[in-house]
């Protein structure tokens, strides 16, 4: 077996260990979402307003009633949240201008220094005039996901749980979230689904296949019309598999490509080559929507979807949708019996929701930023 094979199959092993990894935390014991405790949030609120005094207060008295023999959730959590009142207090007491930042616990072959989300942040405190500086040590704000299970040393720094994928947080080591989930769970969780991470106007920047506005998800597209269907991701799903068996039995032309199975240097361009993409979230949640839809529909293909598509935000007539309690076999039968021509003009978003969504994420993240480190 050649290096380049040796690298494939442990860049596997990775993927699937950390997809394990990512999924089996489903299941929450009681009482661990400490953060959206009473006290917590009054904590939190102290902070905010920049009552340190309170704060640290709170902590210690919290620490006091709580030994670690009757709950070492409680007791860790309290034992962070003392620690990180003191540091934002000498970061707005002495007007420190640099945010220090460090990232956990992603996925496989994650840059920082290339990544969207890092984009987004710098982007938020250089409008707050303050600066962002990558550093492992003494961070101020851990940006971490659900890629490992690594656990940083208390520096005092705030927590950051990214979640794209269709997974929940556990507040009881992390102080705020950012997620698929319209639920903010008492002010801790911002809305920043996977799909908007690639925006144009949200981001910045954008290093990998495309960065897309509002005039690039909203043009007439030039689809196609070979007829054929192809499937670009690695997570083979039983509904994945059966819709690509079926549809290749109804007579069409389904490729396969992936990163870990047959690898393309540029999947917009190769889904230009296809008249439909399979577009299959991973599993099903409402709101549960990635950057799947949206490359199908940019790639100049009808979309085949399926997921937790929010009607008030994407227009259905844009895409073909699965439905949510329709099985496949009836699905294929369906789409052999209806055409999709008018699919090539719809617009991805009604009306004004591209915009809508962008601007309340960018917002609500740079106003959580400001409050806790603006001086």
């Amino acid at each position: 077996m050649g290096v380049h094979a040796v690298d494939k199959v442990l860049g596997m092993i990775i993927y699937i260990s950390q997809y394990m990894n990512m999924y089996q935390r489903q299941w929450f014991e009681p009482r661990c979402q400490k953060a959206l405790d009473e006290q917590s949030l009054e904590f939190e609120e102290s902070l905010i307003e920049k009552n340190f005094t309170k704060a640290i207060t709170l902590a210690s008295k919290a620490i006091f009633q709580t030994t670690s023999d009757q709950d070492s959730v409680s007791q860790n959590y309290w034992k962070r949240q003392l620690k990180r009142a003191l540091k934002l207090q000498d970061i707005v007491t002495s007007k420190r201008k640099i945010i220090r930042i460090k990232y956990t616990n992603f996925w496989h072959g994650f840059d920082p220094v290339q990544s969207e989300l890092h984009a987004l942040i710098e982007r938020c405190l250089s409008e707050l005039d303050l600066k962002l500086k990558i550093s492992d040590r003494q961070a101020d704000i851990e940006l971490t996901s659900c890629f490992g299970e690594s656990q940083s040393a208390n520096e005092g720094q705030t927590r950051i749980l990214y979640l794209g994928e269709n997974v929940r947080p556990n507040y009881s080591n992390i102080d705020y979230s950012l997620t698929f989930d319209l639920n903010n769970y008492e002010g801790r969780n911002i809305y920043l689904p996977i799909w908007m991470m690639r925006a144009k106007e949200l981001s910045g920047k954008w290093i990998g296949d495309v960065n897309y506005d509002k005039n690039l998800i909203s043009r007439k597209r030039n689809i196609n019309n070979n007829g054929k269907i192809v499937y670009i991701g690695n997570n083979s799903t039983p509904m994945r598999r059966e819709l690509i068996i079926r549809l290749r039995r109804a007579g069409y032309t389904v490729d396969e490509y992936g990163s870990h199975t047959n690898p393309i240097k540029d999947k917009i361009k190769t889904y230009s080559k296809y008249t439909y993409s399979l577009c299959l979230e991973n599993s099903y949640s409402p709101n549960y929507v990635t950057e799947k839809l949206i490359d199908g529909y940019i790639g100049e293909t009808i979309p085949i979807y399926w997921g937790g598509i929010d009607k008030s935000t994407f227009n259905h007539n844009a895409f073909i949708e699965i439905g949510m309690y329709e099985a496949v076999e009836n699905f294929v039968v369906r789409f052999k019996e209806t055409k999709y021509t008018d699919y090539k003009i719809e617009k991805l978003f009604k009306d004004d929701a591209y915009m809508k969504c962008l601007n309340k994420t960018k917002n609500s993240l740079m106003r959580l930023i400001g409050n806790l480190y603006s001086h």
